[in-house]
């Protein structure tokens, strides 16, 4: 063992910037020249950040000359070409090729991988995969391995698909070199292994004549762990580590598996060749109880599994005291839902608060969890810095950018279409309150289902809009705001309309330009810049960065441009730069390993969130990674263990955990698991001890109403001026079966809007059919064509060619309609033996006075009326496209439109159609299916059922119901009072809060 090497530890009960920046200040009072002089290297810039402001906090803010401090593995070029030129040595460093930035390189892995045949990947499959193929190449030389050891493997002892996979690490492995070599680049871990090499050996060679401290560093990567040994034996040189654990005992330091906390460590020690018994405290720091205690427990938890059953002797170890004092400020919170977790988290920062200067963070890998406890906070008012940022893609320019690609790659569909107008970016020039009313029109234009593609198509359907009202409507604002769209997306339009491929240079120029005319102010607006903000010039740096290494990609076409673009933005993050609350913050993992503060949260304690699953590596199985030389993928769990036994060691500590996620139970972490197995062996009211239940039973109560009043069944009673005067057939059978939709329809005049882009269901289905035999009747009333099925498809093929342009949907229509037209010619030819078509599409109104003298008057409309050829009278066809139907259903009243039509005519009730008998109602079944139709009908002729019986039935039903909704002042419009009679479909069941008074048994019949 090398006993010249100075390794000093800063225990896991410390935080280890303050206790840094406390030691380094005692050099200070000894020799201030040589404080002034010393360079500091920590592995990350915010560790580098954090450092600093230890210094601030521990001097009050005092003027103070610092040292030298910077992220270990980011060399100063510069420097070190001066030190290598004072010795006469600056070539090598001229030698050094420069890195490949990752975004060239992503996109030219990507394109190698979409070369591959056997690939066959999209831009977005290709790139996603570049990320995987990268971090796989950064592996091999952090690691130090070879791609050329790759015929080492035997892919016949793997099976199929990893054979295929080493064949492609092959290609890849002769090809990547040469393209790096061509491009004159290496890889950025290459160079930086290699700068730091260099810059070890001019150490070594020339020896710093001031202090040189490495510290925060478990030396993960081998080019980190060699240059930190060669400081650790420079005359000046210092290593510090963070958290070298004082308590474990000798057998399981021999034990260490690599998912192991101090696992790193050992290798790093091992590297630079001590002991670690030899590794001293950090300027001798003093300990208290408290935490020595805690992190003697997390000694117990970590325990290897090879020594687990020293658990059984903890007794004669530990005494119970020793425990609880290691217990005191620990607590875990175990929530029911994610939402539960994170409104226990927001209220222990809010907590927090109540003490002046108390600062806490809360740790976790969960950004879910991070993005829900930063918006409950927003509650309050209170705004948290999250370090690792918002997506890009989900930043308002982000957005933005999203939807204004969509817009086009959608080919302006309503949903894309009406967010990017909604989107307060979006301005086109037009001051708001013109903007608004362009995008109510369009909207309600749009509503159903979705017009033919393109502008073209919108256009259509706003004029069909149009002609659809009673009254003109004049929309000059939203003719404005579809021209301007027109011309911003016009050059993009133009060249997806020729198919031409271009660089990255012109995709680059169309949809910056088409974003800037989306972005463009109104005049009398003052002059904003779309990029200004923090996530547009995170946007703007992207694709800066994308138009400076296009020539890694080669022609394309814009839709493939605009999946590379929306592919990239996912990766991006954008972190605000001011207006966070200085006393809170959310972090990483990575982030946290220098910051300390008077609490502590580790939220996402579950199995599988922290610590993570390892995962899969897509390149290579587990037997595959041991015969190559890499290390195991549980290595990532030493680092997420040591993160969190840095934190627990803390003195006030809540950890957190979700017992139920996305509606499946989890398992909790096995830190925790161990830690109830720990306490357990003492006693197990230890770990119930610690159970915070306070904050979670405050967090359940955050959203919980004092007083919850379940809703009763609607029974409104409309005044008698309110009520309605006219009602249709099928109205008729809505106030049967739900008079309080009749009362939110027709009285209230709530209608239920169709959705945007609304599916082909059995309304449009029933509206298609109706107008194709519509066509055929009136073409062929009273002779019928030699080839009726064909005839019948023509016509079909035209109105579904106008109808809607969704092959889906055109493709179901005419597999169907195939059936149904053989189907519909037998069936016509033997009707039109017995039936002329006499009217289509009748209207009809009957007018009743009722007891109280007022006027009511029942319409209908009849899908077809036939005069039968015996002169028995009229026969009435409604077409269906699905349903059941029964002459049992028209009698009993559940469904009488067909025997309320019967009446009508009998009333004369039908425009230029003589009053006349009823000889038969008829519903026709057209769908298509197995059973391509079916008749259900009712004739005089019938030996069971009196048909005149029961039209006349139905007229008296009639009049009773009237009578009883209409005349009477009293009665309530009740919702749905027969379960039985319930509708098929209810358009206000949200109004009616139907799930409430339905849940406890109210829904059987009301009175």
């Amino acid at each position: 063992m090398d006993k010249t090497a100075r390794v000093y530890n800063i225990p896991s009960t410390q935080p280890f910037g303050r206790t840094l920046a406390a030691g380094l200040l005692q050099m200070r009072d000894n020799d201030p020249a040589a404080f002034s002089k010393a360079l500091i290297l920590l592995p990350t810039r915010r560790a580098c950040r954090t450092l600093r402001e230890a210094f601030l906090k521990l001097t009050n803010g005092a003027p103070l000359l610092l040292p030298r401090i910077q992220p270990l593995g980011e060399v100063d070029e510069e420097e070190l070409s001066l030190w290598l030129g004072a010795k006469g040595n600056d070539d090598a460093l001229i030698h050094i090729p420069p890195a490949i930035s990752p975004l060239r390189r992503k996109l030219l892995l990507s394109r190698l991988i979409q070369a591959q045949e056997s690939a066959a990947a999209s831009p977005r499959q290709a790139l996603m995969l570049a990320d995987a193929l990268g971090a796989f190449i950064d592996q091999l030389i952090i690691e130090e391995l070879d791609f050329n050891r790759l015929h080492e493997i035997v892919p016949d002892e793997f099976a199929g698909h990893w054979q295929i996979t080493i064949k492609f690490l092959k290609i890849i492995s002769e090809v990547w070199p040469q393209i790096l070599a061509e491009q004159g680049f290496i890889e950025m871990a290459e160079r930086r292994a290699r700068l730091m090499d260099m810059l070890g050996t001019f150490w070594e060679q020339n020896p710093p004549d001031y202090p040189l401290i490495a510290g925060g560093s478990t030396g993960s990567h081998p080019a980190t762990a060699r240059l930190m040994a060669r400081i650790a034996k420079l005359p000046q040189g210092q290593v510090i580590l963070p958290g070298l654990d004082p308590y474990i005992d000798e057998e399981s330091w021999s034990s260490l598996d690599p998912s192991h906390p101090q696992y790193g460590l050992k290798q790093l020690l091992n590297v630079i060749g001590i002991h670690r018994k030899d590794v001293g405290n950090w300027h001798n720091i003093s300990l208290s109880d408290t935490p020595v205690w805690r992190a003697k427990l997390a000694t117990e938890i970590m325990r290897p599994a090879e020594t687990s059953s020293a658990w059984q002797n903890l007794r004669t170890i530990y005494k119970r005291r020793d425990i609880e004092r290691a217990l005191d400020g620990l607590k875990i919170a175990n929530c029911s839902s994610s939402q539960h977790e994170a409104q226990t988290i927001a209220l222990a920062l809010r907590q927090a608060l109540e003490e002046p200067n108390k600062t806490a963070i809360l740790i976790t890998p969960d950004r879910t969890l991070a993005r829900r406890v930063a918006g409950i906070c927003k509650r309050w008012d209170i705004a948290l810095n999250d370090s690792s940022g918002q997506p890009l893609s989900k930043s308002t320019a982000g957005l933005f950018l999203r939807l204004a690609i969509e817009t086009i790659t959608a080919n302006f569909k309503p949903v894309p279409l009406l967010a990017l107008l909604k989107h307060p970016y979006c301005r086109l020039g037009i001051a708001m309150a013109d903007r608004t009313k362009a995008i109510h029109a369009l909207e309600a234009s749009l509503r159903g289902l979705a017009p033919n593609a393109g502008l073209n198509g919108i256009h259509q359907r706003i004029q069909e809009w149009k002609e659809s009202e009673k009254e003109l409507i004049e929309t000059p604002e939203l003719e404005n705001i579809l021209n301007r769209l027109e011309k911003a997306a016009e050059p993009i339009l133009t060249q997806n309309k020729n198919k031409v491929e271009s660089n990255i240079y012109d995709s680059m120029t169309l949809l910056v330009h088409f974003i800037e005319a989306l972005f463009e102010p109104p005049e009398d607006n003052s002059i904003s810049t779309f990029w200004q903000d923090e996530d547009g010039e995170a946007l703007a740096t992207l694709l800066i960065n994308l138009q400076q290494e296009g020539s890694a990609l080669e022609h394309h076409s814009l839709d493939e441009f605009f999946e590379i673009v929306l592919t990239l933005i996912e990766g991006v993050s954008v972190r605000s730069k001011y207006g966070a609350h200085p006393r809170l913050a959310i972090l990483g993992q990575l982030e946290a390993r220098m910051v300390d503060a008077d609490l502590v949260i580790l939220g996402g304690l579950n199995e599988g969130v922290w610590p993570s699953d390892p995962g899969h590596d897509p390149w290579m199985s587990r037997p595959m990674r041991n015969e190559f030389g890499l290390p195991p993928q549980e290595r990532s769990i030493s680092l997420a263990a040591h993160d969190f036994v840095q934190a627990f060691s803390q003195r006030s500590v809540l950890i957190t955990r979700t017992e139920m996620s996305d509606g499946a139970p989890t398992l909790p972490s096995r830190w925790l698991s161990r830690l109830q197995a720990v306490l357990g062996s003492f006693d197990d009211a230890l770990y119930l001890q610690i159970q915070e239940t306070k904050l979670t039973h405050l967090a359940e109560w955050m959203d919980r109403a004092e007083h919850t009043v379940p809703a009763t069944r609607p029974a409104p009673v409309p005044k008698p001026q309110h009520k309605p005067k006219r009602l249709s057939v099928t109205k008729i059978e809505t106030l049967l079966k739900d008079p309080y939709a009749i009362y939110a329809g027709s009285i209230l005049k709530l209608h239920k809007l169709d959705p945007l882009e609304k599916q082909v269901d059995a309304a449009e289905r029933g509206t298609l059919l109706h107008a194709i035999l519509e066509r055929f009747i009136r073409q062929y009333p009273d002779v019928l064509p030699a080839d009726i099925a064909g005839t019948l498809k023509t016509i079909a093929e035209e109105e579904l060619t106008n109808f809607n342009d969704n092959s889906d949907f055109q493709s179901y229509w005419r597999s169907r309609f195939e059936t149904l037209s053989a189907w519909l010619e037998k069936h016509e030819r033997s009707w039109r033996q017995n039936a002329k078509p006499k009217k289509l599409e009748a209207d009809g109104a009957l007018r009743i006075t009722l007891d109280n003298g007022a006027e009511f008057t029942l319409s209908g409309r009849a899908d077809r009326i036939d005069t039968m050829r015996d002169g028995s009278g009229y026969a009435i066809i409604d077409y269906k496209s699905g349903g059941t139907y029964s002459q049992k259903s028209m009698i009993n009243g559940d469904k009488p439109q067909l025997l309320l039509e019967a009446l009508m005519i009998e009333s004369g009730a039908f425009e230029d159609l003589p009053a006349g008998d009823t000889a038969q109602v008829a519903y026709w079944k057209l769908s298509g299916g197995h059973t391509a139709g079916a008749i259900t009908n009712f004739t005089r002729d019938d030996k069971k059922e009196d048909l005149e019986a029961a039209i006349t039935e139905t007229g008296d039903f009639l009049i009773a119901l009237l009578d009883r909704f209409i005349t009477r002042d009293d009665t309530p419009f009740i919702c749905q009072p027969r379960s039985r009679l319930a509708p098929a479909y209810d358009d206000y069941e949200h109004l009616s809060r139907k799930q409430e008074w339905s849940a406890d048994g109210n829904e059987e019949e009301a009175a």
